[in-house]
């Protein structure tokens, strides 16, 4: 989701670690799905190298599926303020302390824990 930013409105880089609480927060951001972004996902790895990268005899094995699931994500979230940041919150994420994988924090603001995406 963080790697969408750079497709919304007056992207920039954003530090999305908060030390303090140990918690990944990634603030909410519109972007406008690209009119051929489902074209992209039938691209060779050849041509997102050639397009996407800037490096690309460097990147590491997973970049090409990155950027198709970037695509994806896009597709199939086109109106994020509403999928992925309803009401305007951000998505908070927590390290598991078992398995170490960043897990998303269910929005608990009303007295019935919510099952929606922050």
């Amino acid at each position: 989701i963080r790697s969408l930013r750079l497709h919304s409105r007056g992207a920039s880089l954003n530090n999305i670690y908060d030390p303090f609480a140990g918690k990944i927060v990634i603030k909410p951001f519109a972007y406008s799905v690209m009119p051929d972004a489902h074209l992209w996902l039938k691209k060779a790895d050849s041509f997102i190298l050639k397009y996407c990268s800037t490096s690309p005899l460097v990147e590491p094995p997973d970049f090409c599926e990155h950027i198709r699931a970037n695509f994806r994500r896009m597709i199939s979230d086109p109106k994020p303020m509403e999928t992925l940041f309803p009401g305007g919150r951000s998505r908070v994420y927590k390290r598991h302390e078992l398995t170490g994988q960043w897990i998303l924090e269910m929005d608990d603001s009303s007295d019935e824990k919510k099952q929606k995406w922050l």
